[in-house]
């Protein structure tokens, strides 16, 4: 039996590739099929990922969302919730706003306006991506917390939701050893878990990921048949 975790916008599911798309979601439902146990990790939130879940009919063992704030088994059963502390929310929105950000604050299933529901607190760039880098430093430098700039938004979560840490709350709570987990991504979010499991990348990544030296498929489907075959 095989454990594998794969990011999924970009490494997955490509909006703008639905061949590639189709060709990885045959591979996932074949690697399942055959006993193996596949996990989703993603930085969205549920809310946001499980409309395309369903439109694709895209199978999974477990699903990990908002860098691990959310995992869900395969019923979509809600296995364990990391929360922001809600002091830590308020003056996030208040740097958010000092910049010129649009904050929102999500508890995992919907927009709120509780903070002491909210798992990750959100804004689409003001500017750019730049900025936002700069931004989420900020915040990060202050408040401790887990903070980036992914492809269009600053995101601030609870600094034990990264995805590394993730994977170690999944393996307690599904009774799974950590060190067999293989993972593959592509992004600034996949940074923790790329350096401490088995790993890979795709072949369109993020550069600053190539310091890790990782083997690079072209896409899922190959990384799961090395997997299989090995």
């Amino acid at each position: 039996m095989k454990i594998l975790s794969s990011d999924f916008d970009n490494t997955l599911f490509f909006l703008d590739d639905p061949i590639k798309t189709a060709k990885n979601i045959e591979a996932v439902k074949k690697f399942i099929a055959s006993g193996n146990i596949f996990c989703i990790i993603t930085g969205r939130t549920y809310m946001e990922i499980k409309p395309d879940l369903l439109k694709l009919d895209l199978p999974y063992t477990y699903l990990v969302c908002a860098d691990g704030a959310l995992i869900f088994d395969s019923t979509d059963y809600c296995l364990k919730t990391v929360k922001l502390d809600k002091e830590v929310v308020k003056r996030a929105v208040e740097i958010l706003k000092e910049n010129g950000y649009e904050p929102y604050l999500e508890d995992g299933y919907n927009i709120t306006n509780n903070p002491d529901d909210c798992i990750k607190v959100a804004s689409l760039y003001a500017k750019d991506k730049e900025d936002g880098i700069r931004v989420a430093k900020l915040i990060s430098d202050e408040l401790n917390v887990y903070a980036y700039a992914s492809r269009k938004h600053v995101n601030i979560n609870n600094p034990l939701n990264d995805k590394k840490q993730a994977i170690m709350r999944l393996a307690e709570v599904a009774d799974l050893n950590p060190n067999d987990f293989h993972v593959i991504g592509d992004d600034i979010n996949d940074y923790e878990m790329l350096e401490t499991f088995s790993a890979a990348l795709v072949e369109k990544h993020n550069p600053l990921l190539d310091k890790f030296n990782l083997p690079i498929y072209k896409t899922l489907a190959d990384y799961i048949e090395y997997l299989m075959s090995n």
